[in-house]
C-alpha cells in the first residue's frame, strides 16, 4: 500500500477567518477550519496517487451532506496529464459525464452549461492565482518549485471553475474522504465488482462520525433522462403591445441558441459562458442583432428576446419560425401561441448557421 505523504504544514501566525471574500461578494466565504480539513483531505489523497489504480469510469458515490443530492466522484490522472478529483453533483451533471463517456461530440461550453459540482486539482506554482496562494500560505503550505499543490474549484451551469464557497468546500471535503476511503477499501481488498455491471458503483454511507467510517453499498444509477426544456417567462406587456399593432404575418424566420466560449464577467465576478440567441431572415438571410444573456437568464429567456426583438426591428410576424430541434421548439411554443406563428423543427437552418460562422470569427472564436 503507498503511504500517504503528510504536509508540512506550518500554519500562518494570524490566518485570515474565511477564503475568497472578495471572488464571492453576497455568497458565504469557506472558513478557516473548513480549508484547512479540506487541504489536509486533498493533500492525503494526493498522496495515495489514486489515479495508478483509479479510472474516470470507477466513479465513487455519497450522499452531499449541503443538498442531500448525490456526489458523483471520479479520479483524473491515468492519463498523466490532470490530476484531479472531480464530483458532480446531481442527476443533470451525472448525465453529462455518462454522455462525455459514451465519445459524444461535446465542446467544453457543453459541459460547463450543465455541470453543478465541486473539484480539487492537483497543479503546479505557476498555475496559482493570488487567492490559491494566499490560501496555502495562510495554511502554512510549502509551495516549491515543481511541487504540486491543490486548488479547489466549483462548477455552476453556465460559468466557468471559481473559487468555492462555504457550502460548496463542505460538500467537496465529504467528496474527498470518502473517495479516499474507498480507495484504500479497494487497496486492502482488490474488488472491482463494484463497477462490473453498466450503471453500478460503490455507495458510501458514512457509519462513524468520529472515526469517519463507511458502510459501503453497490448501487444501481442509470442514466437519466434528458430534462424537460422549461420555456422563459414571457413579457406579457411586451407580446400584448406587439398584438395590438395587428401585424401581418408573412415571411419565415430561422431561430438558434447556443452557449459560446465567449466569458461574461466583472472584476473577481463569477465569469459566466455567454448564452447567444440568433435569429436570421429564411429566404434573405438578413441577420437580426443576436440577443446575449449570462447564466442568470435561462435559454428560454434569451430565444424569446431574441425572436420578439426580429419582430420589433420588421413591424410584421413571420408566418413561420424555424428550429433545429425539439427543445427549441419547446422553448419558443408560449410565444409563438400567443402571437400565431407556425413552429416547424427542419433539419437545417442555412441562414442561421452562416450567420453563426461569421459571428464567431469576428469574435475570434
Amino acid at each position: 500500500m503507498p503511504k500517504s505523504k503528510k504536509p508540512a504544514v506550518v500554519e500562518s501566525s494570524h490566518p485570515p477567518a474565511h477564503f475568497f471574500e472578495k471572488q464571492l461578494a453576497g455568497e458565504e466565504p469557506p472558513a478557516l477550519e473548513t480549508m484547512k480539513r479540506l487541504y489536509e483531505a486533498s493533500v492525503k489523497l494526493f498522496g495515495f496517487a489514486p489515479w495508478e489504480h483509479f479510472f474516470d469510469r470507477q466513479l465513487v458515490l455519497l450522499e452531499d451532506p449541503v443538498s442531500k443530492e448525490t456526489c458523483h466522484c471520479l479520479i483524473l490522472g491515468a492519463l498523466g496529464e490532470v490530476f484531479a478529483l472531480q464530483a458532480y453533483i446531481g442527476s443533470e451533471s451525472y448525465r453529462m459525464h455518462r454522455r462525455m463517456q459514451a465519445g459524444e461530440p461535446l465542446v467544453p461550453q457543453d459541459f460547463f452549461s450543465a455541470m453543478t459540482g465541486a473539484g480539487v486539482e492537483f497543479v503546479m506554482p505557476s498555475e496559482l492565482t493570488k487567492p490559491d496562494k494566499e490560501l496555502l500560505q495562510a495554511l502554512g503550505n510549502p509551495v516549491k518549485r515543481g511541487a504540486r499543490v491543490p486548488v479547489f474549484r466549483a462548477f455552476r451551469p453556465g460559468c466557468q471553475p471559481w473559487y468555492v464557497t462555504g457550502p460548496e468546500a463542505i460538500t467537496l471535503m465529504a467528496c474527498v474522504e470518502a473517495t479516499t476511503a474507498m480507495f484504500l477499501e479497494y487497496l486492502k481488498h482488490p474488488d472491482t465488482s463494484y463497477w462490473s455491471e453498466p450503471d453500478f458503483y460503490p455507495f458510501m454511507v458514512p457509519s462513524n462520525a468520529e472515526k469517519r467510517g463507511y458502510e459501503i453499498k453497490k448501487v444501481n444509477v442509470p442514466v437519466p433522462p434528458a430534462p424537460v426544456p422549461v420555456p422563459g417567462v414571457l413579457d406579457e406587456a411586451r407580446v400584448k403591445r406587439l398584438r395590438e399593432k395587428d401585424y401581418v404575418l408573412k415571411g419565415a424566420f430561422e431561430a438558434d441558441h447556443f452557449h459560446s466560449s465567449i466569458i461574461m464577467a466583472e472584476k473577481n465576478a463569477r465569469p459566466a459562458f455567454a448564452h447567444i440567441a440568433l435569429v436570421s431572415a429564411a429566404t434573405s438571410g438578413f441577420a437580426f442583432p443576436p440577443e446575449i444573456g449570462d447564466s442568470s437568464r435561462s435559454p428560454g429567456d434569451v430565444l424569446a428576446s431574441a425572436v420578439l426583438n426580429a419582430i420589433e426591428t420588421v413591424k410584421f410576424l413571420p408566418a413561420e419560425l424555424r428550429v433545429k430541434s425539439s427543445e427549441a421548439k419547446t422553448l419558443l411554443e408560449p410565444l409563438a401561441s400567443q402571437l400565431g406563428i407556425t413552429l416547424r423543427v427542419v433539419k437545417l437552418l442555412p441562414a442561421i448557421e452562416s450567420l453563426k460562422h461569421h459571428l464567431l470569427a469576428y469574435m475570434g472564436r
